[in-house]
């Protein structure tokens, strides 16, 4: 068998942090010693930081909904992934992961734009069956800013 390559070695450790950390989709962010013990792993075992971010963005994509803390967890880091790939310093294992990545993306960003009287934070699903008080939806924006850089790159 023998050891395993950093990039698989990294995605174990994410698994397990996400995990640990109770990871769903209102509970998105890595903090504490697991994103010590991430970063820390990355660096010392040459992992780019393009694949760090995208791997993240894949479990956040698995448990998205149209609110303002997923949106923002995506954008976060999908933005210097896509600049990255603009300037040709992607891998091809990266790019083929960005190309999935981003059609995930457009698609919940399309649920926003269909559904954008309807959003609420409130809503487990982001997506209130009435419209919700607070209008415009804090994630709009965010889904906006999305849109655009993703028809940028």
């Amino acid at each position: 068998n023998g050891p395993l390559p950093p990039g698989a070695a990294y995605d174990v450790a994410l698994s397990a942090a996400l995990r640990a950390l109770a990871f769903h989709r209102r509970r998105l962010a890595l903090h504490g010693p697991w994103s010590w013990l991430l970063r820390e792993l990355s660096e010392l075992q040459g992992v780019s930081p393009s694949h760090t971010s995208l791997r993240y963005v894949r479990h956040v994509l698995a448990v998205a909904t149209p609110t303002a803390d997923c949106l923002a967890a995506v954008l976060d880091h999908l933005a210097p992934c896509l600049r990255e790939s603009m300037d040709g310093r992607l891998t091809s294992t990266e790019a083929d992961q960005l190309a999935g990545i981003r059609a995930a993306v457009e698609q919940l960003v399309g649920v926003c734009f269909q559904n954008y009287k309807n959003l609420s934070e409130e809503e487990p699903r982001g997506i209130a069956k009435e419209v919700p008080q607070q209008v415009p939806a804090p994630a709009l924006g965010i889904a906006l800013e999305l849109s655009r850089i993703l028809q940028r790159d």
